[in-house]
Order: structure tokens, then sequence, then C-alpha cells
């Protein structure tokens, strides 16, 4: 999911800069604790990124239990996008209302189909 991500925000260039004032591999914006040299630096986005989705996978696990494990990857994936706490509605079918295109963790899965999985 992180290889889909980086692709999608940045096309994996640790140094580009948005002109939305996004940083980085993963465009990391608005970060809380996050400087632009750190969102310059590949192992300190990845890992930023890695917890982000981790903390968003488990308020999603327990704000909407009804989820299959397909749409809680698929919010997950959504959920780097948009704030989870305040954009997920609990339907599955509108998931990805709200992110970019409206269908951003539908595009981040289809990447991930991309990369091997090691396991």
């Amino acid at each position: 999911m992180l290889g889909a991500i980086a692709l999608t925000e940045s096309n994996v260039d640790p140094n580009k800069d948005a002109a939305d004032g996004g940083w980085g591999l993963f465009q990391l914006t608005n970060q809380r604790g996050v400087s632009r040299a750190q969102a310059h630096d590949p192992l300190f986005a990845t890992n930023y990124a890695a917890k982000m989705l981790a903390e968003n996978r488990r308020f999603i696990e327990r704000q909407f239990p009804q989820f299959s494990p397909e749409n809680r990857t698929l919010a997950t994936a959504a959920s780097f996008n948009f704030n989870p706490h305040n954009n997920l509605s609990g339907n599955p079918d509108t998931i990805d209302q709200g992110t970019a295109g409206d269908n951003y963790g539908h595009r981040i899965l289809a990447l991930m189909n991309c990369f091997p999985n090691p396991w």
C-alpha cells in the first residue's frame, strides 16, 4: 500500500514539492510534527505514512465493525487522502466519496496489484 501511495502522490520522487504544498514521497502536508526536511527524507516519510495508516486502520476497525476485510483495506487506502474521523459515513458504497477523484482508495488498491507480496 505504501508503494502505491508513493507512486500516486509523488511518482516516487522524494524531492517533489507540489503546488498545493505537499512535500516528498507521500506529499505530507499539514502533518503535525513533520518538517519539510523530514517529508523529503524517504525513511522518515515512509515510517510516518506507515504509522498514520496503521492508526487509521485501527480507528476504522473500531468505528465500522460492519466493514468487510476488503472494505477496511479500501477505507485504509482512502484514509491517506482524507481524515477518516470526519469523512467516513460507515456506508461501504461511499468509502471513496470525498477523496481525490472520488476514487483514491480504489486507485491505490489497483496499484497495489503491481507490487509483489513478499509473504
